[in-house]
């Protein structure tokens, strides 16, 4: 189904398309077209040797513009060899969401949905469960289960970013819910830098018993990356390795507070991993406004590091500033680890 500027599409079951090399098997839109009502289920894109600014999006494809999928919107096992199972969001370009569904998609990257470059994914009552990123090989295997509900222990995990999400540059992730996803890095989110990025704003978004097999159970931001989080809930996520929660890698990450102390604070709560439990930074910076109540880490679980696991290389440092750490558990540093050589707090 091809929407183009100012059409709309209503109540249409879309199924058991194929695209190669390009963009949105299912659906792909352009300029402010709308889509209500729609069942996208079981589409492919083949081929993942593609730039990435011209492929993805087996569910759904937003080329350019300002779109909106709403309206009980279901996304579900699509899969894409490259990235976006279920979404793909294109450079400068604004999705909404509003009631929609984004449930088990498959890619190799950004299952659920991809966010390009400076791109915006707006929710309201959204929903992304049980999204998984698993890498190429991985997502091969899909082809065989097409008339089959996919199943999870079908697919070996192999090396995946973004179980939900991936925004490899994106400016904005607002209003989501997302539970039970999967990936190697950043089973609820991943942040990329791209070459153009901006900083990054997460705000109302909700992401629970989500599961990595590496790092970042919650959310992973990678080198490079700035990131704003605002009114987040990070809860009852894993990580086989480090950050239950947050995983941050020479990224940094800030938490705002544009109402009241409580209703935007941040939140990482029953997160477990072997090291940082709710948090790990590597040569990282978090920091929260003046004054309390920003950003809660507590009832997390970890091997060391229970509520924030810090590691600083030779010539580098972390910065913990604005952190409320309570009520961790831990064989070493409950509440804090520190490893390496300039840690501040």
């Amino acid at each position: 189904v091809w929407t183009p500027a100012h059409t709309d599409a209503v109540g249409a079951h879309v199924h058991r398309n194929v695209v190669s090399g390009g963009c949105g098997a299912g659906v792909a839109l352009r300029g402010s077209a709308r889509v209500f009502g729609l069942k996208v289920e079981a589409n492919l894109i083949n081929a993942s040797d593609a730039p990435l600014a011209t492929i993805g999006g087996a569910g759904v494809c937003l080329l350019e513009g300002n779109a909106t999928l709403g309206a009980s919107v279901v996304l579900s096992n699509n899969a894409a060899l490259a990235v976006g199972g279920g979404v793909f969001v294109g450079q400068s370009s604004t999705l909404s969401l509003p009631g929609t569904r984004v449930d088990v998609n498959l890619a190799a990257a950004g299952a659920g949905a991809f966010v390009d470059g400076n791109a915006s994914l707006f929710g309201e009552r959204t929903t992304f469960t049980g999204n998984m990123a698993r890498g190429h090989t991985a997502v091969n295997a899909w082809l065989s289960l097409l008339s089959a509900t996919l199943a999870r222990d079908a697919i070996d995990p192999t090396v995946g970013v973004g179980g939900a999400m991936l925004c490899y540059g994106c400016s904005a992730i607002d209003g989501v819910y997302v539970e039970n996803s999967t990936a190697s890095i950043g089973a609820g989110v991943a942040i990329l830098a791209a070459p153009s990025s901006v900083r990054t704003v997460l705000t109302n978004v909700v992401i629970t018993t989500g599961a990595a097999s590496m790092h970042g159970g919650c959310v992973a931001a990678l080198e490079g990356v700035s990131v704003t989080m605002t009114a987040v809930e990070c809860t009852g996520n894993t990580a086989n390795r480090t950050g239950g929660g947050l995983w941050a890698s020479r990224a940094n990450v800030s938490f705002a507070n544009s109402g009241t102390v409580q209703a935007q604070t941040t939140r990482f709560t029953a997160n477990r991993a072997q090291l940082g439990g709710g948090i790990y930074l590597q040569d990282a910076q978090l920091s929260a406004q003046a004054g309390l109540g920003r950003i809660l880490v507590t009832e997390n679980t970890a091997g060391a590091g229970g509520g924030v696991y810090c590691e600083a290389a030779m010539g580098a440092s972390c910065l913990i500033q604005g952190v409320n750490v309570q009520s961790n558990t831990a064989a070493s540093g409950g509440g804090v680890y520190v490893q390496g050589h300039v840690c501040q707090g």
